[in-house]
């Protein structure tokens, strides 16, 4: 299993009408998982979401867990699957 000390920083923010992302380093990935059974997103989802400084370490950990099934997304698909998830609960 890879295993890191290196920091990660990943910001979303809105400045007019598009929003400002920023990530540190270029090449940070999330491992987007749901424990098998469902459940509240906070016992199925929240544990198994993991940033990752490269597609090489989220592989790596995602052939590590294999129970856990998921899939790696890039910064901008992990901001739509965030909206498509949550997106409702952070209207309100």
């Amino acid at each position: 299993m890879l295993s890191t000390t290196r920091h990660l920083a990943v910001a979303i923010r809105e400045q007019g009408r598009e929003p400002c992302r920023a990530r540190e380093p270029e090449g940070v990935v999330v491992s987007v998982a749901q424990r098998p059974g469902g459940g509240p997103a906070a016992t199925a989802c929240c544990d198994a979401l993991n940033f990752f400084a490269s597609n090489v370490s989220a592989q790596a950990w995602t052939e590590d867990h294999q129970a856990i099934p998921g899939r790696v997304a890039g910064q901008r698909q992990a901001e739509e699957i965030a909206a498509q998830t949550f997106g409702l609960l952070l209207a309100l």
